[in-house]
């Protein structure tokens, strides 16, 4: 039981970011992190606890945490934000990246992946 939640655990987290690295393009606003840090207000409108799943991301001021139901911490890094376009760069390197969509305050990865407040 505990290989099978280890592998789904593992899984998700590739799918996530795998699906988010394999679905865009480098955007032009990555040339300069710390220019679009404060987007538009977006960063501190964003900050708190997303789930989707067993998946919760904690986003806090420009660094989150991933963690997958039942497992420490899986991931970590920081991410910026450009208009309502999240970009995330783990500890690896690897991004992923997002659209915040304020109307319904809801966070939807480039994978479809869909993650609400908590």
């Amino acid at each position: 039981m505990k290989n099978k939640r280890l592998f789904l655990g593992i899984l998700v987290t590739v799918l996530v970011f795998g699906m988010s690295v394999v679905g865009c393009d480098k955007d032009p606003s990555d040339e300069n992190e710390n220019e679009n840090k404060n987007g538009n207000g977006i960063l501190s409108v964003i900050n708190g606890t997303w789930v989707s799943g067993g998946v919760e991301l904690k986003l806090n001021n420009g660094n989150y945490e991933q963690t997958i139901s039942g497992f420490s911490t899986t991931a970590t890094g920081t991410y910026t934000v450009s208009g309502n376009r999240i970009t995330l760069k783990n500890s690896m390197g690897m991004t992923s990246t997002a659209d915040y969509l304020p109307n319904e305050d809801k966070i939807v990865f480039v994978g479809g992946d869909t993650f609400t407040r908590k």
